[in-house]
């Protein structure tokens, strides 16, 4: 009989804190239907099917793993906000006699029925939109999905183990949060904390240090693989920087605006700064969170969105015929014969012809990057894993002269340069040797198919002599023979005869190794590959807005409730009902418009660093980054502006109600 009460206790406190139970119930069903999606998603014959379909499994993979442990942090931030809001009813529970053991019963009699609740709706929904996420996924790398509809009973035992043991885990804490407090401080622990903050103008200096150094190593970075490697470390420090901004950066500014009399002693400001300044501390993490989440979702889109529409332009660039044919350890006249011949064997048997053909051979010599310097390469892990690795692929005139009908004579120090975003100036140092270069146009394409990667890749015209070489003799090089041309051919009749040419190079009859590529294939590659960070971009910047959006909303409910009787004593000691509402507006705006205006300081800072990394994967196109960076901030920003209209209605209604 007495658990049926507690149980009818469970069911009624469900019900009379509806205002915020179902915000937590939405997020629990909403990240169980993503996770149950990527996991169904990443096991779909379709994916692994695919040209790239174990790259795309990866990316799903991973995708679920980010869900995953995003949940975990979300849930529990969630549902501490909902079993703080709620001491003070616990703490009357245990006044009028319930002990902490009931309590804790009523609590896991709520937890079941959310949990269950949450694994129905969620691992249904996930079910239903499982096959509209997989048309839309292959709708998005121009694939054609299948028509059936199949139901993964492994997705759906994992998602229900995994979110059973969060929600467990869920409950083990609020048990903890309810055995450590007595009736006294459950009952005052929804006032606590209102003792105004104190400025701390240390950890306010350490936030802007922080921040200052990470914008400023964003704009000092001008290579991908630097850009990669301190990436994380820059994202840390906006982190720190973020949250001590926030915790103590704004008291100090907030502090000074009360200091200013003239700006103060004003009915609109000395409500709002006062308002803001007495609970800023306790605001200030939801704040920070709030911005970091926002930078994310503006990170995350603007990247994958610009990667995918540039994906014709990175292919074009990477590949500049439709077949490519590369030997490598190029150590005799023969193997470029053979190669040749092979090549034109199999394009004879097909009744085609190359056309725009461009053959040569070359050097490709490794070096290391030092105070901005090329050094000879040595192969030690101490010069490994302090340097910048830099490519240089060595032409000779004749082969150039061949090839351009252009009668260049260059001497030993000199060199010519294909153009490239790397390479600045006139002067290159090997060792102990200046190289006089003189920068040129690829107005041909014929070499600069390998200068879209993350290492820096120089092309380089030589005189005929071996001098380039014998002044790096310990560098790393190998010689390769390239062949690549175009074919009156697309898509699967291109990919045929690409792979009967590399069929073929694998006879045992040829002694050199050969990478065959084709424009066609590696498109549809890009095209997964792009495609699926895409969807998974958009697919965890959903959830990370959702997290966004429910932040703010339970932020709103606390700040008008906590506001109440604040505003009541205004009313009583003259303030009208349009001042009063007038000063909710400011308050709000001020506090809730911070995060998104830092995300963007963030995202402005960040751009250097970030086009960088994305060039690293052939993205190139910094004016689409752009565009795409500046649509993204506008679209989320008026995003943003609806959420706040309407979590702002919610406070008003509470703070201050109509009549």
């Amino acid at each position: 009989m007495r658990k049926s009460l507690y149980l009818s206790l469970a069911i009624q406190n469900i019900k009379k804190n509806y205002r915020t139970v179902i915000p937590y119930l939405c997020t629990c069903i909403i990240t169980i239907m993503m996770f149950s999606i990527l996991d169904t998603l990443r096991t779909s014959a379709i994916v692994l099917q695919g040209i790239g379909g174990g790259t795309m499994a990866v990316i799903l993979l991973l995708g679920r793993v980010v869900v995953g442990f995003f949940s975990i942090i979300f849930i529990f931030y969630t549902n501490s906000f909902l079993v703080k809001k709620r001491m003070k009813e616990f703490g009357v529970y245990n006044v009028l006699g319930l002990e902490k053991k009931h309590i804790i019963l009523i609590l896991t009699y709520e937890t079941i029925i959310l949990s269950v609740l949450s694994l129905i709706l969620g691992i249904g929904l996930g079910l239903a939109f499982s096959k509209i996420s997989e048309l839309l996924l292959y709708r998005i790398i121009g694939m054609a999905a299948t028509s059936g509809f199949t139901v993964s009973v492994s997705s759906m035992i994992s998602t229900t183990l995994i979110f059973s043991a969060i929600f467990f885990l869920v409950l083990l804490n609020t048990i903890r949060m309810i055995a450590k407090s007595n009736p006294i401080e459950l009952i005052r622990q929804e006032s606590a904390g209102e003792k105004e903050p104190k400025a701390n103008w240390l950890i306010a200096l350490i936030g802007f240090v922080t921040l200052g150094i990470s914008y400023w190593l964003s704009q000092y970075i001008h290579d991908p693989v630097t850009a990669i490697a301190i990436f994380f470390g820059a994202v840390i420090l906006v982190i720190i920087g973020t949250f001590c901004l926030f915790t103590s950066g704004s008291i100090v500014i907030l502090k000074a605006l009360k200091k200013n009399k003239k700006f103060y002693y004003k009915t609109k400001n000395f409500t709002a700064v006062s308002g803001m300044i007495y609970r800023m501390k306790r605001n200030a993490a939801g704040l920070a969170n709030i911005c970091i989440l926002s930078t994310c979702v503006l990170v995350m889109i603007s990247t994958t969105f610009s990667l995918y529409f540039n994906i014709g332009e990175i292919v074009n660039k990477r590949f500049l015929r439709d077949i490519i044919v590369e030997a490598k350890n190029v150590d005799s006249q023969e193997i470029i014969v053979e190669t040749d011949t092979f090549v034109n064997d199999v394009l004879s048997q097909n009744q085609l012809i190359a056309r725009d053909l461009s053959n040569y051979e070359y050097s490709e010599y490794h070096f290391s990057k030092i105070n901005n310097q090329l050094v000879e390469y040595v192969s030690n892990d101490t010069m490994m894993s302090t340097v910048t690795p830099v490519i240089v692929m060595s032409i000779k005139q004749s082969e150039y002269n061949r090839l351009t009908d252009n009668q260049v004579n260059l001497a030993d120090d000199e060199l010519l340069m294909i153009k490239n975003k790397y390479f600045k100036g006139d002067m290159l140092h090997i060792n102990d040797i200046n190289y006089k270069v003189t920068t040129i146009e690829d107005d041909q394409k014929m070499f600069d198919t390998y200068l879209y990667y993350a290492t820096p890749i120089y092309v380089v015209v030589t005189n005929d002599s071996d001098s380039f070489y014998a002044n790096s003799p310990n560098s790393y090089s190998v010689s390769r023979y390239l062949y690549m041309f175009n074919v009156d051919l697309e898509g699967e009749d291109q990919t045929r005869i690409t792979d009967e040419i590399r069929n073929t190079s694998k006879s045992d009859v040829y002694q050199s190794t050969y990478t065959v590529d084709c424009k066609s294939q590696n498109s549809q590659i890009f095209m997964e590959l792009y495609g699926s960070l895409m969807f998974i971009g958009v697919f965890l910047s959903i959830l990370f807005l959702i997290a966004t959006v429910l932040i703010i909303y339970y932020k709103q409910i606390t700040e008008g409730y906590e506001d109440v009787r604040r505003f009541d004593i205004m009313k009583k000691v003259g303030m009208s009902q349009k001042e009063v509402a007038s000063s909710i507006r400011r308050q709000v705006l001020m506090v809730f418009f911070i995060p998104i205006v830092m995300a963007t300081i963030h995202i402005g800072f960040a751009f250097n660093m970030i086009s960088l990394m994305v060039g690293a994967l052939s993205m190139d196109n910094t004016e689409l980054f752009a565009i795409c960076t500046i649509i993204t901030t506008l679209v989320f920003t008026v995003v943003y502006a609806i959420v706040y209209a309407l979590t702002s209605r919610t406070y008003n209604h509470i703070v201050n109600p109509k009549k």
